[in-house]
């Protein structure tokens, strides 16, 4: 699915334009990483956990000269899936 796909389907289940639609999807996932960008966690229930994770410094190769180099340590986003969520896509297999 894409996210004009999921705006179309938010907008019929809503009873609401795709542009309004449109404005709360944007809205939430703007709200979403703006908690991400401030170190702070999202948990939406029954769905799941978004989080920011430290990755620590390591060595990997560069892929053009197979050298070896240090990669900095960085932040990066997570996201643990709800029980719920783990079970629905258990059950659709």
């Amino acid at each position: 699915m894409i996210k004009e796909e999921l705006v179309a389907r938010v907008a019929c289940k809503a009873g609401i334009s795709k542009a309004a639609a449109q404005r709360v999807i944007e809205e939430i996932l703007c709200e979403i990483k703006g908690a991400l960008s401030r170190g702070e966690t999202v948990r939406l229930l029954n769905f799941g956990t978004f989080s920011v994770r430290n990755r620590a410094k390591h060595t990997g190769s560069d892929p053009r000269t197979g050298k070896t180099i240090e990669i900095p340590p960085t932040r990066v986003p997570a996201f643990h899936a709800a029980k719920s969520v783990k079970k629905k896509m258990a059950c659709t297999r």
